[in-house]
């Protein structure tokens, strides 16, 4: 390097010492410990029940962040509820541009979930077929596990007053509800019948939000308990 170089060299020790001394002090990334590190990921992927709409808070009152709250630590909740999605057909009645939740799923998955909640299909009554839904389903479940991980399902929920949404949901949601019962034993939460208690048809006026279609906090919670019971049971 000549007289050049062993002019520079006292400068390049300073700038190497410079940098080692910034590395150090540096904030490293810190090793998940202890049953931070046992955390499952449980990925809800549903509707505005799900998002947590109608709720004064739902970044704490939704179901996934109330079961978030009360896992202990066991799992990691991500909430892809959108409201006013659908299951199989992007036609989005409220949400307009967000693809259906069998489109969504994908992004679910890419959170490489070891189980996913499935909650949706109130949005599909009058634009789809209870038999579309179905296959929706089926077939969003087959990906799941196809992808590794496992899979839970919510029935629909029922309305305070059926004139709120387009004639023939309780037909449509009893069919489909029933079929996912059927289908998936011991992979379900029976939520409408808990919303309808003896009534077995309109939403309880104790558990609606206040519009007739969205669950309060309490129903919010009664379904984070239940979930939180599903995903520790042997059946998943």
């Amino acid at each position: 390097m000549g007289r050049l170089g062993a002019r520079w060299r006292p400068a390049a020790v300073f700038l190497a010492t410079a940098i080692a001394v910034i590395l150090l002090a540096a904030p490293r990334p810190v090793a998940a410990t202890g049953s931070a590190s046992k955390a499952r990921v449980v990925v809800a992927l549903g509707d505005s029940i799900t998002s947590g709409f109608g709720l004064e808070d739902p970044s704490t009152e939704s179901w996934p962040a109330q079961a978030q709250a009360l896992s202990d630590g066991r799992y990691v909740f991500v909430n892809q509820g959108v409201a006013g999605d659908e299951l199989a057909t992007a036609a989005g009645r409220v949400s307009p541009g967000w693809p259906p939740m069998q489109v969504r799923l994908r992004a679910a998955l890419a959170h490489h979930p070891w189980c996913v909640v499935l909650l949706g299909g109130a949005n599909d009554v009058g634009i789809v077929s209870v038999e579309t839904d179905e296959a929706a389903i089926r077939a969003m479940t087959d990906t799941i596990v196809a992808a590794g991980s496992r899979f839970a399902v919510v029935t629909i929920t029922p309305l305070a007053a059926p004139a709120i949404r387009p004639h023939g949901y309780p037909a449509f949601a009893n069919r489909l509800n029933s079929w996912i019962l059927q289908t998936y034993p011991g992979r379900t939460v029976n939520y409408w019948k808990y919303m309808t208690g003896d009534s077995g048809t309109r939403m309880l006026s104790a558990l609606n939000s206040g519009d007739g279609i969205h669950p309060n906090e309490a129903a919010a919670h009664w379904l984070a308990l239940h979930v939180l019971a599903l995903l520790g049971s042997p059946s998943i």
